[in-house]
């Protein structure tokens, strides 16, 4: 006799009868799909608290920089160049060198 050969468990599952399932899983089952617009604006992504805790972080951090960065400091960042004292050279040497493949 195998252990899959019972005659009195293959008569209990003869006589059992499944109860109806309700009608709610066939639409959990059979989910309508819904267009790539409606998911982009109602779609949800599940990601793990720590990583969004390190991502807003990041935002935070990085908005910080950026606001601090664009804030006026009290001495000027860019240097002034005036041309007072400018005076051009007397004697230009040009000197045009070529590459070994320029005659072909």
């Amino acid at each position: 006799m195998e252990v899959n050969d019972d005659p009195r468990l293959r008569s209990v599952l003869r006589e059992w009868q499944v109860p109806n399932a309700p009608t709610t899983i066939e639409q959990r089952l059979f989910l309508r799909t819904r267009p790539w617009w409606q998911i982009l604006i109602a779609g949800r992504i599940r990601i793990p608290v720590p990583l969004a805790v390190a991502a807003a972080l990041a935002i935070i951090f990085l908005t910080s920089v950026v606001i601090v960065d664009r804030l006026p400091s009290e001495k000027p960042s860019a240097r002034v160049v005036t041309l007072q004292g400018f005076q051009p050279v007397n004697y230009v040497n040009v000197r045009i060198e070529r590459s070994g493949n320029a005659g072909q």
